[in-house]
């Protein structure tokens, strides 16, 4: 169980937006009064953005073998496939995440990271600590993760408005999820791992 997660619970790369919202509405508000539905309309538009930029703690699985969803959304692919950044056969799990959302992606393992950027896609080369081998693609968005060590249930990244990550598993993998499964970073298991392998993915 995560008991604490040094974030505030609206994510800072909101703060600009929905400080901005709220600028335009008190001046709506003292300067527009014989238009009150406008500022009545930047108020919910302020609300709303709080609403999408919300960060929340989450409740982390202890399993060592577990690997954790990275981000909010819905399954949209369990199934084996080529990974074609190492060039191998593996599970292949898909999230879609929600359009109207904004949110962390977290770090589904405990572990190392080694981290490539191809144009807006980012790579991340995962190793856990048990020493098995995932590759994540995060599509859109921001990464924060640098080359190193990771925490399970870090905050690597964030995105807004919709997207896709991928992640590339060991074949021998067990999926937790199925498709059109909804799931939540850092709480939801995806899959478990095969036992003490360095098996690649």
């Amino acid at each position: 169980m995560n008991r604490f997660y040094p974030h505030p619970i609206v994510a800072r790369e909101g703060w600009r937006i929905i400080a901005t919202l709220a600028m335009l509405t008190l001046i709506a508000f003292f300067c527009a009064s014989n238009s009150p539905k406008l500022a009545l309309w930047l108020l919910l538009a302020t609300l709303a953005s709080a609403h999408l930029f919300r960060d929340r703690v989450r409740n982390i699985p202890m399993d060592a073998n577990a690997l954790l969803s990275p981000a909010d959304g819905r399954v949209i692919l369990v199934e084996n496939a080529h990974n074609p950044h190492t060039n191998q056969d593996a599970l292949k799990i898909s999230i879609r995440t929600r359009f109207f959302r904004a949110y962390a992606i977290r770090s589904p393992i405990r572990g190392s990271v080694v981290v490539q950027q191809n144009g807006k896609r980012h790579i991340l080369q995962l190793q856990t600590s048990q020493q098995q081998a995932v590759t994540m693609v995060q599509n859109y968005g921001d990464c924060y993760a640098q080359t190193g060590s990771l925490v399970r249930g870090e905050r690597i990244g964030f995105a807004r408005f919709g997207g896709r990550v991928d992640m590339y598993l060991p074949l021998s993998s067990v999926p937790a999820v199925a498709i059109g499964d909804s799931i939540k970073a850092s709480s939801t298991i995806l899959a478990r791992l095969p036992d003490g392998t360095a098996e690649a993915a």
